[in-house]
């Protein structure tokens, strides 16, 4: 981040590799329990909608959709550009 608090690089230091996607799935599943709780906790409920900014590999989008159910929506963005 510059002086100006914009960011001087906007490309994800680990990269999008196969074996960091891998990390992110991992990483998805050893805090799945802990983020679950934390969107129920926050009051995430069935027909809501719901915005996953850098979602990485998917997998707290997943699990928002599951507990938004089909009723929600759970919209993602990603920048990715490798």
């Amino acid at each position: 981040m510059d002086r100006t608090g914009h960011a001087q690089n906007d490309r994800y230091a680990p990269g999008h590799t196969p074996s960091e996607i891998e990390r992110l799935i991992d990483q998805g599943r050893w805090f799945g329990d802990l983020t679950e709780r934390l969107f129920r906790d926050a009051g995430m409920v069935p027909g809501m909608s719901v915005l996953d900014v850098g979602c990485g590999a998917g997998d707290v989008s997943f699990l928002a959709l599951s507990l938004v159910g089909s009723g929600g929506n759970v919209i993602i963005g990603a920048w990715a550009r490798n």
